[in-house]
């Protein structure tokens, strides 16, 4: 689409040429304010200079573009790379919690039967004194 093919309404909104055909023909309103299109419509000429500062505009704001792309791109890596070692950490706290509570029951079951065997001597010992207090 030429750049130099541009409209303007009477409502004075400006439209290419073939989009404001199209609205012309689909619903006789602007597309913008829906006003009746009543009346001319009359061709904006622009200056050699205003497409030219465009190109330019256009270009830089191409490689502003692609320069964000890439940044998030980077980004992106960066972030999945710390999930991704974040969630190995988090898999191997876990693993190590689990073999922890493993290990602590054991220990506790160990401790538990200590104490058992600890308080029959302990009865065994108490009815052993209280026998030879009584004889």
């Amino acid at each position: 689409m030429p750049i130099n093919d541009i409209y303007t309404t009477s409502c004075g909104h400006t439209f290419h040429s073939q989009c404001l055909h199209r609205a012309f023909a689909h619903s006789g309103k602007c597309p913008t304010c829906r006003e009746d299109l009543f009346g001319t419509a009359h061709r904006v000429f622009l200056d050699e200079g205003t497409s030219t500062s465009i190109s330019s505009e256009n270009a830089e704001l191409k490689e502003t573009i692609r320069r964000l792309e890439k940044e998030l791109e980077e980004t992106t890596y960066r972030h999945k790379r710390k999930l991704q070692a974040a969630v190995k950490e988090n898999d191997e706290l876990r693993e190590m919690a689990s073999e922890d509570a493993v290990r602590h029951g054991r220990e506790l079951a160990n401790l538990e039967a200590q104490m058992e065997q600890l308080k029959y001597e302990n009865d065994g010992l108490y009815n052993l004194v209280c026998s030879s207090l009584i004889i």
